[in-house]
């Protein structure tokens, strides 16, 4: 797999989550503007889900990297994962 291919996958998978996301958050204020509050848990989902793309796109990259048999960048991946999963975490548990 070559490098070229290696950024267009996961740039693929940020422009497929990036677009969900933001159809989740239009959808959402639709709702909010027409039924109130109703829409919030739409808001909700598609804000999540757009905190979560680069964590998706790193732990992507991790797993390609560890395909390509490049176990230091798969590594490197996986440890900057995990800083950000407890970053995540540790702002969930500071709330």
């Amino acid at each position: 797999m070559t490098n070229i291919r290696l950024t267009d996958m996961a740039e693929r998978l940020t422009t497929f989550v990036t677009s969900i996301s933001l159809f989740l958050l239009g959808a959402g204020l639709m709702v909010v503007f027409a039924k109130g509050a109703a829409g919030r848990k739409l808001l909700s989902a598609g804000l999540l889900l757009l905190i979560l793309s680069p964590v998706l796109r790193v732990g992507e990259t991790g797993i390609l990297f560890w395909r390509q048999k490049d176990r230091k960048y798969a590594l490197i991946s996986l440890l900057v994962l995990f800083m950000m999963i407890a970053g995540y975490a540790s702002g969930v548990v500071a709330k």
